[in-house]
C-alpha cells in the first residue's frame, strides 16, 4: 500500500494527516489528502521548485492547511492556509550532533496535536526547542535522555512534566 493510500484512507476515516518529508528523494510526494507538512529547508524548495523564501506563504503554495519547515539554529517556521506565519527561534545552545533532531522535533510537534493539548504554534515551541536541546549531545536516541534532562531543568516553555515523561517515554 503506498503512503498516497494510506492518507487516502485515513482522510475518509475522518483523520488528519501529516507527512515529514524527509528524506525527499525521487519524486515529488503527492499532496491531495494531506493536512500537515514537514520539512527542512531544502525539502520545501524541492517540493515548491524554487527556493522556498521567494514563497510568501508555503501552505497556501503547497495547498495543505499548514506547512513546518525547520531551519535548523535558525529555528522553524509555521505557514498556515489563512495566511498565518509563525516563526519560531530556536535557543541558543552549543551543538555537538544534528542526528535525531529532525526526527525529535517531528514527534514533539505531534505530541502535543495529537494529545490535543495545544494548538500547532505551541507545539512548534516546544519541538523546536526540544530539538535544539537534543543538537547538545552525541547521537540519535542516545541523546532523548540528556535532552529530556535537559527540558525537565529548563522548564522548556509550555512543557508540564507529565508531557515530559510521555515524550521521553514513546523515544525509550
Amino acid at each position: 500500500m503506498t503512503a498516497h493510500r494510506v492518507a487516502e484512507l485515513a482522510r475518509q476515516a475522518g483523520c488528519r494527516v501529516a507527512l515529514n518529508a524527509s528524506p525527499l528523494s525521487g519524486s515529488i510526494p503527492d499532496l491531495d489528502y494531506v493536512d500537515l507538512v514537514m520539512v527542512n529547508e531544502g525539502e520545501a524548495g524541492q517540493l515548491l521548485g524554487k527556493a522556498w523564501h521567494e514563497e510568501p506563504n508555503l501552505a497556501t503554495a503547497l495547498g495543505v492547511d499548514a506547512v513546518v519547515m525547520t531551519r535548523g539554529s535558525h529555528g522553524a517556521i509555521l505557514d498556515t492556509a489563512e495566511g498565518e506565519r509563525v516563526t519560531c527561534a530556536a535557543p541558543s545552545v552549543s551543538a555537538r550532533d544534528t542526528t535525531g533532531c529532525g526526527d525529535a522535533f517531528s514527534g514533539v510537534l505531534l505530541t502535543g496535536l495529537c494529545a490535543g493539548t495545544e494548538n500547532l504554534a505551541a507545539s512548534l515551541r516546544k519541538a523546536t526547542h526540544w530539538a535544539a536541546y537534543v543538537a547538545e549531545f552525541d547521537g540519535a536516541a542516545a541523546s532523548y535522555q540528556a535532552a529530556f534532562d535537559r527540558a525537565r531543568k529548563e522548564q522548556l516553555p509550555g512543557i508540564q512534566t507529565k508531557e515530559l515523561e510521555r515524550v521521553h517515554n514513546a523515544t525509550r
